[in-house]
């Protein structure tokens, strides 16, 4: 099974929100940010509902876990489910 290391430069994680930006790729710049900032797998953020994340501080997995969203990601998130119901 492969493994994968934390990205920690934050130059690395500034040029990859860049990129993610330049390229109008919101959708993927939030999950992105989600992920380095809770450490969540990428099936737990993908299986995420709006009315998970839609006018919330904060994101409560199935089992309890409890993860605070910072302004930048509640800002992401309102920019992005704007026009969905």
């Amino acid at each position: 099974m492969n493994t994968s290391l934390a990205i920690k430069d934050k130059n690395i994680i500034n040029q990859i929100k860049n990129c993610y930006k330049k390229d109008n790729r919101n959708r993927d710049l939030l999950l992105f940010i989600l992920g380095i900032n809770t450490g969540l797998k990428l099936t737990d953020l993908l299986s995420l509902n709006i009315k998970d994340v839609k006018d919330k501080d904060f994101i409560e997995l199935k089992d309890g876990i409890r993860f605070d969203l910072s302004e930048e990601v509640q800002s992401l998130i309102a920019e992005e489910i704007a026009d969905k119901p």
